[in-house]
C-alpha cells in the first residue's frame, strides 16, 4: 500500500471515504484500486444489488459517524453513490470538508432497471463545500447536459473528461490517475480555504 500522504497533500486530520454505486465497485474499479493503494475507507452496504435508499442511507450514516470525533471527511462517490451522498448530505455536512462526485446517473432516464424512487429529490441545493463533479460525454447513464446542470445546482466545479463511458472498470482507466489529480486539487482547495479562514479569525482576535 502506498502511503497516500506521499501522493495527496494537505490531508492532516482528513479521512477519505469512498461510496460506490449499484452493485458496488469490483476489484478492477478505480475506487477499489484507490482503497488498496492509498488506504481509503469504503462505506459498505449489506446489499449493493438492491438499492433501497433508506437502508443505504442508514448504513451510510452509521458508518460515517464513526469518524466524527476522529477526523473530518472527504467523500469520493461514484454513480448511484453520488445520489446517496447528496440526499443524505444535510446529516453529514457538519463533518464533510469536500466532495468528489463521479458519473452520477440521471434518475429520470429510466435506464437502470431498478426501483430508484427513494433516491429522488424534489429540489437540489447548493452544498456549500469545495468539490468537483466529474463526468463523461458518452456516459450511457447520463447526458453531458444533465451532468452539467446537476453539478451547477450543487455548486460544484465541473470536469469533462471526454469519452470515458460510466467512468468505471469498463472504461479502461486502470487506477485512474487523472481522477486522483482532481482529488489532490480538492484537498489543496480545502487547505487554502481553511488557511484563509484561520487568517481572518486571527486578524479579528488581534
Amino acid at each position: 500500500m502506498t502511503n497516500f500522504k506521499s501522493k495527496f497533500k494537505n490531508i492532516d486530520n482528513i479521512r477519505i471515504l469512498t461510496v460506490p454505486g449499484l452493485n458496488g465497485s469490483g476489484p478492477l474499479h478505480w475506487q477499489s484500486i484507490w482503497e488498496h493503494k492509498y488506504g481509503f475507507t469504503r462505506i459498505e452496504q449489506d446489499s449493493w444489488d438492491n438499492p433501497d435508499y433508506y437502508l443505504w442511507a442508514d448504513s451510510f450514516y452509521r458508518n460515517i459517524e464513526k469518524y466524527e470525533n476522529e477526523s473530518e471527511v472527504v467523500i469520493v462517490a461514484h454513480s448511484l453513490g453520488c445520489h446517496l451522498v447528496i440526499k443524505s448530505f444535510p446529516l453529514i455536512k457538519y463533518m464533510t470538508k469536500g466532495i468528489l462526485l463521479v458519473a452520477p446517473p440521471d434518475l429520470n432516464a429510466n435506464i437502470i432497471k431498478k426501483d430508484l424512487s427513494g433516491f429522488y429529490m424534489s429540489g437540489i441545493f447548493e452544498l456549500d463545500v469545495p468539490g468537483f463533479l466529474i463526468y463523461s460525454v458518452n456516459d450511457p447513464y447520463a447526458s453531458a447536459q444533465y451532468s452539467v446542470k446537476y453539478g451547477q445546482k450543487l455548486g460544484l466545479d465541473l470536469v469533462n473528461i471526454g469519452k470515458r463511458g460510466h467512468i468505471n472498470s469498463e472504461s479502461d482507466i486502470g487506477d485512474w490517475d487523472e481522477g486522483a489529480t482532481y482529488l489532490n486539487r480538492l484537498l489543496k482547495s480545502i487547505h487554502a480555504k481553511e488557511t484563509a479562514a484561520n487568517s481572518i479569525s486571527n486578524f479579528q482576535m488581534a
